[in-house]
Order: C-alpha cells, then structure tokens, then sequence
C-alpha cells in the first residue's frame, strides 16, 4: 500500500478490526485462566435509578471497579418496544461515560421483570456481572424496587453493594483517614475487605489505612475474634489493622463513636427471607448511619471468600 492511502473499512489491519481482535484473545485467555478468590475481580453493574444518582454514585463504582475490572450503568426506562423508544436506547449505549463506565439503557414494559434477564445476558464468555451496586433510598420508589432488585441478584449469584449516604464529589475523589470495615461475623468479611483494598489503589485514596473492627461481648469472644481476623489479613494479604472492642453498648452506638471519622464504611448484611424485613432492615441501618461518612452495605455470593 502506497504512503498515505485509506486503509480499507474491511481490511484486517484497521483500528478497530485490530481491537477486536485483542478483545477476542484477551477472553480466550481469561476463559482458561483458574478462578479464584485470591483474584477475583469486579464486573461491576451500577443500578442505576433513571440517571438521578448524584455524581458520587458512579465516582465509587469507577473507584470499586473501573481500574481493576470492568463497570457498566445499566438504565431501565419502561415502556414500549418502539422504534422511537429503540433508537433512544441505542443512542445511550453510544454514549461515552467520562471514567471507563460503559452505558447501558433497557426499553421494557415491565422494568423489574427485565432486570435478571439483562443480567444474563450481559455477559461475554468469561465476562459476566458479580457485582452489582445499588443506592437507598431507591428514588421514586418504595422499598419494594429495592427488595425485587436484591431478590434478582441473590438468585442470579451476584454480590449486591447497597450505599448509604453520598460525599460530595470532591470529597470522594481525595481522602485521607482510613476506611472502616465492620466484621459482624457474617460471611461478607471476604468481598468487603477486597472491595476496601480496591478503593486504596486509586489515586487519591492511597495512603488510607484499612481497618477491621469488631465488637466482643467479652475477653474470651475478643481473642477469638482476633485470631480469625489475623488469619483472614494472613491469607488475603492485604494490609490492614484490627481493632476489637469489649462492650455491651448497642452496636450503632460504638459504631458511630469510632467511625465518625472514617473516609467510609463496609458492612456487611444477610436478606432476611420475609420482604418487609427487608425494608425495616435498611432504614434502621440508615437512621443508624445518619450523619457518618459514606456506607456500603455488603450482601456477597460468596465467590469472593478468602478463607473459602
């Protein structure tokens, strides 16, 4: 080919025939690889509630997700399958997101029904959603949306991140401090320690101190809690500190003394089986957390268990 002649659209040596090709072999490659909790990485599906989630909603999904893994928003918009309603949806997905977060929106007549069917399908061979991130209060919606979303997810194996409270901007892009993760003796400890190291690899996040606390009833409880939690930093080898309170106060109460500073929370949280327990358990959770710093509340499919 002669200097400076148009490269065919259909030759095999233009821009995006090359990129595809690399995308093709980066899955084979990915698809042979074993998988396992020590390299576990997010695929993370960001909820969102008709594009109204403040700023900082997608700011942690890119901090969570965008350097280490792969975050899509997803936007479900309900109506009619028409042409209009298609060429809106097509235009979305054209989009480009400042950050690595590709766009999705779904046109449905029934949104919540779409949902589990979207999250199988937006897979590509080995690339399959385990993480999705939500926010409470669901906007423009009762607890119910909320419920049907975190029903969808346990069933489909996905891990769910629910946030409570938003920082400003600014505040989430720079921290300083250290992030806080409640131990409760849940099976969460796993995701919500990875996902606490993921926030520290960003820039801006680097230098915060993880740490892990728990409440002990008593000194024979807060020994063994304390060997648990130095085997988990032992086998995750991820640095982090551990502190483990003796008391008898209510939970939210030494929660709030010692984590009113922090860059943020993790908590993690079992579904109760009953649907309204469901929404009592959330707004207790937020009435406790009013005031404090950025919350996540931590639901995992267990794919992410380091001591698995």
């Amino acid at each position: 080919m002669e200097p400076g002649a148009k490269t065919s659209d259909f030759a095999e040596s233009n821009e995006r025939s090359l990129a595809y090709a690399r995308v093709r072999q980066s899955l084979q490659v990915l698809s042979r690889l074993p998988v396992s909790a020590s390299n576990w990485r997010p695929h993370l599906v960001v909820l969102s509630q008709g594009g109204k989630e403040p700023p900082a909603v997608l700011e942690y999904a890119r901090l969570l997700g965008a350097r280490h893994g792969v975050v899509s928003r997803v936007v479900f918009r309900q109506g009619l399958l028409d042409a209009a309603a298609m060429a809106r949806s097509a235009a979305a997905r054209r989009r480009a997101v400042v950050g690595d977060v590709f766009e999705e929106e779904i046109v449905a007549p029934d949104v919540e029904a779409a949902l589990p069917v979207f999250l199988q399908a937006h897979a590509l061979g080995p690339l399959k959603p385990n993480l999705a991130l939500l926010s409470y209060p669901v906007l423009g919606a009762g607890p119910a949306a909320l419920v049907a979303r975190l029903r969808a997810l346990a069933a489909l194996q996905i891990s769910s991140v629910v946030m409570l409270g938003v920082a400003p901007l600014q505040q989430v892009q720079r921290v300083e401090g250290h992030i806080d993760i409640w131990w409760r003796g849940y099976a969460n400890g796993s995701l919500m320690l990875i996902l606490a190291h993921l926030l520290t690899l960003n820039p801006g996040w680097q230098g915060v101190r993880i740490r892990i606390l728990r409440l002990a009833k008593n000194a024979s409880e807060q020994q063994a809690a304390s060997d648990e939690l130095r085997h988990l930093i032992s086998v995750s080898r991820i640095p982090a500190e551990t502190r483990i309170l003796v008391s008898t106060s209510p939970f939210s109460a030494i929660m709030r003394e010692e984590s009113r500073d922090a860059a943020a929370l993790l908590l993690g949280f079992v579904l109760p089986s009953a649907d309204p327990a469901v929404g009592s358990l959330f707004e207790s959770t937020a009435r406790a957390l009013d005031g404090m710093p950025p919350a996540f509340l931590v639901s995992t499919s267990g794919a992410a268990d380091l001591l698995g």
